[in-house]
């Protein structure tokens, strides 16, 4: 492999991919026109035989392979896989029911692949807006939506959200079905939106799969962990730290010291939700310590060393911590469990012997 790579970095590669392509254009370059004049005529005729004619068209590999270097057969190749979903799940008119023609429909993925990226990256004020009334106005079904956050989505995680809250406002009810489903599927463990299923659910009619959802939450000990709304809020930071939004840590500090939560609360939500990664128990800490919440602090880094044991990062700013309270006999304890200790922490071990008492 790297030797492949290393070659990829040499004229003679460079030259060899320009005689690859002189090569394509020989053979099948000069008769993309005329492909995608059939494709531009069988959406022309417009018949259902004529769409999954066209469909059959990008089924065929050997057919495809020639051309999916190309951006115009590659647009279409996932046109074909949004209109199959679309007829797959009842859903018309689709993407192909409007009339356009090969351009227009690459034209339409790409403006919703530019509305996307802005909304994704906040490049304008009212990206979301524009987005909602262009889905609105193109009759966007919820396969397209899916599809591109799939297929072209820089950041999907964070745009996910953004969609969620843009479609309760504009009550998109379809809409909202899609990105709770998309949410739970791709990044699940969110109780806050299996709850806003859940109600979505009940209030369509579906008491079965509300019930469903609801199970899914669970129950956490209210009196200790305060209300359900802040169980909620907690716990989707936690979710997002989860899929590594770091700036969570932060936000999870600031409203533990708001809401006033208790260790024993900051436990039970340690033990439910899981971070997983040693480096988010260390952002975690490092935000509460920045907020003065230096039990709160110590009962994060126990957990985390109970998780994954053995860490120097982990115990190192443990015992770090004891030092500052004076506690040298526990640092001491904290500094003994690292397996292989550097020169700094024998010294730290040094330090604390002497000043234990």
């Amino acid at each position: 492999m790297e030797n492949r790579e290393a070659f990829k970095k040499t004229e003679q590669f460079a030259i060899e991919e320009e005689a690859r392509e002189n090569r394509w254009q020989q053979e099948y370059g000069k008769k993309l026109p005329e492909v995608m004049a059939q494709i531009d005529q069988l959406l022309k005729e417009g018949t259902e035989e004529a769409k999954w004619k066209l469909h059959a068209m990008f089924l065929d590999k050997d057919f495809f392979d020639k051309y999916k270097q190309t951006d115009e057969m590659a647009n279409m190749y996932v046109i074909m896989q949004i209109f199959e979903r679309e007829r797959n799940s009842g859903i018309t008119p689709g993407i192909l029911d409007s009339g356009r023609d090969a351009e227009q429909l690459r034209n339409y993925i790409q403006s919703i692949k530019f509305l996307l990226y802005r909304l994704d990256f906040e490049i304008d004020e009212q990206a979301g807006e524009k987005l909602i009334a262009y889905f609105q106005e193109q009759n966007t079904s919820t396969i397209v939506i899916e599809t591109m956050l799939t297929t072209v989505v820089m950041r999907p995680f964070i745009v996910v959200r953004k969609l969620e809250q843009l479609f309760e406002q504009h009550h998109m009810l379809k809409e909202l079905f899609m990105i709770y489903n998309f949410i739970n599927d791709k990044y699940p463990g969110n109780k806050r939106i299996l709850k806003k299923q859940a109600e979505l659910y009940a209030r369509t009619g579906h008491q079965e799969l509300a019930q469903q959802c609801m199970e899914q939450i669970g129950d956490y000990p209210e009196g200790i962990c305060g209300s359900r709304e802040t169980v909620l809020s907690i716990q989707e930071k936690i979710w997002r730290l989860r899929y590594m939004e770091k700036e969570a840590c932060t936000e999870i500090a600031r409203e533990i010291k708001t809401v006033k939560l208790s260790p024993e609360g900051w436990k039970c939500f340690l033990e439910n939700e899981p971070v997983f990664a040693p480096e988010y128990y260390l952002l975690l800490t490092n935000a509460m310590l920045n907020e003065e919440l230096t039990e709160i602090a110590e009962i994060t880094l126990l957990f985390a060393n109970e998780k994954v044991s053995g860490n120097e990062m982990i115990l190192s700013l443990l015992a770090d911590m004891y030092i500052n309270q004076g506690a040298f006999k526990e640092a001491l304890e904290v500094l003994e469990q690292i397996q292989q200790p550097s020169d700094i922490i024998l010294k730290l071990q040094q330090v604390c012997r002497e000043r234990i008492v």
